[in-house]
């Protein structure tokens, strides 16, 4: 695929998203088939977890907790429970210290991203864990490139964490559907917990003119009569 192929198949996905238009689905995914050859846009499905967003920074040197931002505040319960799921010496081992040919030290940051639930954390938090607190990666940055899904889940394999849950593939209109229908929260400890929605990330990566990622996210709440 040529570097115009790439642009033109960016700018179908974007008028895609705006106008429903249908995108070959070959270019999209091999793994699908409809009767016309044609799908809407085609993404990785994936639980959204009603918790708190939180990560983990690793510059090789320190470990860092945050919350949604560097400055939240984050509940001591979560706290304790990340701090125990991960240390400095799991992410030395899988990011460490490298060093150029002049022996100098290349810096890198590595942020990891999730959801942080359980009781305390929003009205259901106690549906999904009674009695503590947990956290699921959804995302990892090395530096300023966002990693594949293929590399997240085999990172979080070393590091020994938890993801969201995958539904696989699903075009934009199954995945509104799905939700529209109501679905069970898979890792909930109340298997009557309603889930919060899905998120749908394209098969193919794009951004906005801001540079960041667009994804779709459906709430189960904006179906409710």
């Amino acid at each position: 695929m040529t570097g115009c192929d790439i642009l033109a198949l960016i700018i179908l996905i974007v008028v895609g998203l705006f106008v429903g238009i249908g995108l070959p689905c070959a270019i999209i995914s091999e793994k699908r088939e409809f009767n016309n050859g044609i799908c809407p846009i085609c993404g990785k499905a994936f639980e959204k977890v009603d918790g708190t967003n939180m990560s983990y920074y690793w510059d090789g040197h320190n470990m860092q907790i945050h919350g949604k931002s560097e400055n939240a505040s984050i509940s001591s319960r979560l706290l304790t429970v990340m701090e125990g799921l991960l240390n400095e010496d799991k992410l030395r081992e899988v990011f460490p210290i490298k060093y150029d040919e002049n022996g100098n030290e290349v810096p890198f940051m590595v942020r990891i991203y999730g959801e942080g639930y359980g009781v305390g954390i929003q009205k259901c938090g106690g549906s999904y864990i009674q009695k503590n607190n947990h956290f699921r990666v959804f995302d990892i940055k090395i530096n300023d490139f966002w990693l594949e899904w293929d590399n997240v889940l085999d990172i979080c394999s070393k590091l020994g964490l938890d993801v969201v849950y995958d539904y696989g593939e699903m075009t934009l209109a199954e995945a509104e559907e799905f939700v529209k229908n109501g679905f069970f929260s898979p890792i909930a400890e109340n298997k009557e917990l309603k889930a919060e929605g899905l998120v749908l990330r394209p098969l193919v990566q794009f951004t906005n003119r801001m540079g960041e990622r667009v994804m779709v996210k459906i709430k189960t709440c904006d179906y409710k009569k």
